[in-house]
């Protein structure tokens, strides 16, 4: 008892934007399925997919693609880092490009996409795909079951080397 009291005198008397997001809550395949179609009228069904797998209690391995009209799509996969109550990747920045920082938040029954600046979206989207509004359902995540495949990919090894390039988050 006396601990639990220690504990919540300690949680109040932390400042209000102190809290983290756990990553054991929101690791996970997240499916949304949409109607959509062609500029020529054709109609098919696409799926938006986000992946989170935790690596440490501050990081995870992110994939995703999300589609849009015309067969347009963006993809992207690379380490985040929990930064207060979000998940921020921020891609090492090339000569003469502004860096991508691509965040996502847990918020309102939803997994929202922000892309400060769009930059994230000038490498990895289609004409018609943008990060930016885009949001996935909270309640279609489900435990990832193809974990040891998606550990052996060339995208989970080529997105731990880039985190070792990574910009630290600002302070």
């Amino acid at each position: 008892m006396r601990t639990y009291l220690m504990a919540a005198a300690l949680l109040a008397a932390s400042p209000a934007g102190a809290q983290t997001l756990d990553l054991a809550a929101v690791e996970g395949a997240y499916r949304h399925s949409f109607p959509n179609e062609l500029v020529t009228g054709e109609k098919y069904t696409s799926e938006d997919i986000l992946e989170v797998v935790r690596l440490s209690p501050a990081t995870a391995y992110l994939r995703t693609r999300l589609n849009f009209a015309n067969g347009h799509q963006c993809a992207m996969y690379g380490v985040a880092r929990v930064e207060g109550q979000a998940l921020v990747y921020r891609r090492p920045p090339e000569a003469g490009s502004p860096p991508c920082v691509l965040t996502l938040r847990f918020q309102g029954g939803q997994v929202v996409f922000a892309d400060q600046g769009d930059h994230c979206r000038e490498t990895d989207c289609g004409a018609r795909g943008a990060y930016g509004g885009a949001a996935l359902p909270a309640a279609s995540r489900r435990r990832i079951t193809y974990l040891d495949r998606l550990r052996a990919s060339q995208e989970y090894r080529e997105a731990q080397d880039e985190f070792q390039r990574s910009p630290a988050p600002p302070r």
